[in-house]
């Protein structure tokens, strides 16, 4: 819970120039970044999608008067996944459970890792693969009776043994699952 965790900084290059561009690098990343354990950190620019290679370039200002020019697809998921974290304290506690991938490895592209606190239990899912991906997590790992999706793009199906989750190709979804 005392990490900080952070995609960029002051000290490297900003997340969008390391990820040569790719948008869904970026919010793959900042759903990763919002979902984990401990304190995530924003540098200044990047949820508006600001680039800038090693520093110097890296300590570019901020683009106050060229809001055209904001990502506006980065900048909503960042606010959207802020706004999630403050809302759902488990998203801000120690509770926390890997799903998938099994121990063993699958060479499977998607991580899904439930969030506890208390009664709030949010599943989180990761596709970093470039093909729709689904998978079923048996009903020992993770009980869901009910599932809200609150963000991102997924489909969970529940059944007597087990729940299938299926996320679309670099994306992630996150549901409240009582």
């Amino acid at each position: 819970l005392a990490n900080l965790n952070l995609l960029d900084s002051h000290d490297t290059a900003r997340i969008l120039s390391i990820a040569s561009g790719d948008e869904d690098s970026v919010v793959l990343g900042l759903a990763l970044l919002l979902t984990f354990p401990g304190t995530p950190s924003i540098y200044y620019g990047s949820e508006v999608g600001l680039e800038g290679g090693l520093d110097p370039d890296c300590r570019r200002s901020f683009p106050w008067d060229h809001e055209r020019h904001w990502n506006q697809r980065i900048l909503g998921a960042t606010k959207d996944l802020v706004a999630l974290r403050h809302k759902h304290p488990a998203l801000r506690s120690s509770g926390y459970h890997i799903l998938w991938p099994p121990d063993d490895g699958d060479g499977s592209m998607m991580f899904a890792v439930q969030r506890i606190d208390g009664d709030d239990c949010l599943l989180v899912v990761v596709n970093a693969g470039r093909e729709r991906e689904t998978q079923a997590i048996t009903r020992e790992q993770l009980t869901v009776d009910e599932a809200t999706l609150v963000w991102g793009d997924g489909t969970l199906t529940t059944g007597d043994n087990q729940t299938s989750i299926s996320v679309g190709p670099r994306s992630a979804a996150i549901w409240i699952v009582e």
